[in-house]
């Protein structure tokens, strides 16, 4: 079962306004990103193991109308467990029942623009829910796989990376082959361009990554 690291949220009234601060657990494990540089690129059964995993995690945030939007290599950690990932930084957390506070004229939304999609990188609010999501963990599981992400071809800066993404362009055609070639075919619908073309309803993920 999939875990988040967030046990409690509170908010504390000082002198100089209000302070809103999270409750996390101490993890010992690491971040996937040390999981990777310390033992190699995901196998293709690691990446279905915690695929599965994080789609129940993102199918729960979205029955809360909750979006992470940074999700990253970084953002998951493991406690004793190398096989059950916690996600974690919640500060960028947009509760789609409320205002967003992220300001229309900004050209860019809020996250790491690496793993970010098209529609928080043109900061189109519009659109962004919890298909936002899928693309990062798309993004994130990709890299953690085959070393690259799946807008990158073999020549391509990461700012070329990002601007690909903000424009939409056609997925790498090496991504495509690898994910294809490695049984993943499930990470390509994750990082379409559009929200549209990735996962509409929780039961489709789900089922991908069963």
């Amino acid at each position: 079962m999939f875990r988040h690291s967030l046990i409690e949220v509170q908010v504390e009234t000082t002198s100089s306004g209000q302070v809103i601060y999270f409750l996390e657990p101490f993890l010992r494990g690491g971040t996937l990103a040390d999981h990777v540089r310390t033992r190699g690129l995901l196998k293709p059964d690691e990446v279905r193991h915690f695929g599965k995993q994080l789609a129940s995690a993102l199918i729960h945030m979205a029955s809360l109308d909750l979006v992470h939007r940074d999700i990253k290599p970084e953002n998951l950690m493991f406690d004793m467990d190398p096989s059950a990932p916690i996600l974690v930084d919640f500060g960028l957390v947009r509760d789609l029942a409320a205002e967003s506070l992220t300001q229309s004229h900004m050209a860019r939304g809020p996250g790491t623009p690496f793993f970010a999609p098209p529609e928080q990188l043109n900061n189109e609010k519009e659109l962004i829910d919890w298909r936002a999501d899928q693309f990062t963990l798309g993004a994130t599981l990709s890299m953690c796989a085959f070393g690259f992400h799946p807008y990158s071809e073999a020549s391509d800066s990461d700012t070329d990376v990002v601007e690909k993404v903000a424009r939409r362009d056609a997925l790498a055609s090496r991504f495509v082959a690898a994910a294809k070639a490695s049984g993943l075919e499930a990470l390509i619908r994750l990082v379409q361009p559009y929200p549209v073309l990735r996962h509409c309803f929780p039961d489709s993920l789900e089922k991908d990554w069963s």
